[in-house]
């Protein structure tokens, strides 16, 4: 019996699966490091310019401090407004996961996905984020679970079926 999902695709959907893909990836979370870093170096640099009175250096510095530090609002930014151009917008997707893969079904398209392209899965608190590359995933939340089915069903159908099965702890 396939594990039914209905998904709305809404700003919140894509930028929760969009920040679970950032948050399970090592690398971004010394990227931050590095980006608080550099914010500190502008504004130490800043400090030393208002210091000299070199106003103009001063306040590109804070500027630039400011891009670093805001760049997670930024991306959101980003996302939304690429999500909000997109036909797939606000429209309800079915998925369902079945021994032969999953199967998604939109308004405008359907989409069938053996369990051989799925290079691994994470399972965080509140879903499972389903990987075929590097950057191309699927963002199950458990929240949209049709009634009847549990996460824990979910899990087991996937674990069953992709090799490389990780949770995010």
């Amino acid at each position: 019996m396939p594990i039914r999902y209905e998904l709305q695709a809404s700003d919140m959907y894509f930028i929760t699966a969009f920040e679970r893909h950032w948050k399970q990836r090592r690398v971004d979370k010394y990227m931050t490091a590095i980006f608080r870093v550099a914010a500190v170096v502008f504004l130490l640099c800043a400090l030393a310019t208002v210091i000299q009175e070199e106003w103009g250096s001063a306040i590109l510095a804070v500027c630039f401090s400011a891009l670093i530090l805001s760049r997670r609002y930024l991306n959101r930014l980003v996302i939304v407004r690429n999500i909000r151009k997109s036909p797939y917008y606000n429209g309800i997707m079915r998925a369902s996961l079945t021994d032969d893969g999953l199967l998604t079904k939109g308004a405008i398209s359907t989409e069938d996905v053996s369990w051989d392209a799925f290079t691994y899965a994470v399972r965080f608190s509140d879903g499972i984020l389903l990987y075929r590359g590097p950057g191309l995933f699927n963002w199950l939340a458990d929240s949209a679970l049709a009634e009847g089915f549990t996460p824990e069903q979910a899990e087991s159908v996937i674990q069953k079926h992709v090799s490389d099965y990780r949770q995010f702890v």
